[in-house]
């Protein structure tokens, strides 16, 4: 459901993040592999970061 409310985005190095309101999570260093923890999930690992230079 978050992956519909906030955007993402890929870099040309593959990296691909999702950005919110005010913060912003790594979701992989691949497609590949963002697409393994939007889908299967990421446990307990936080992928959050606060982005304060979004505000």
């Amino acid at each position: 459901m978050w992956a519909v409310q906030f955007r993402s985005y890929i870099a040309e190095s593959g990296l691909v993040v999702a950005i919110g309101l005010r913060d912003m999570w790594v979701l992989g260093p691949t497609f590949a592999e963002a697409l393994a923890h939007v889908v299967v999930g990421g446990g307990d690992e936080s992928r959050r970061q606060q982005a304060d230079w979004l505000r």
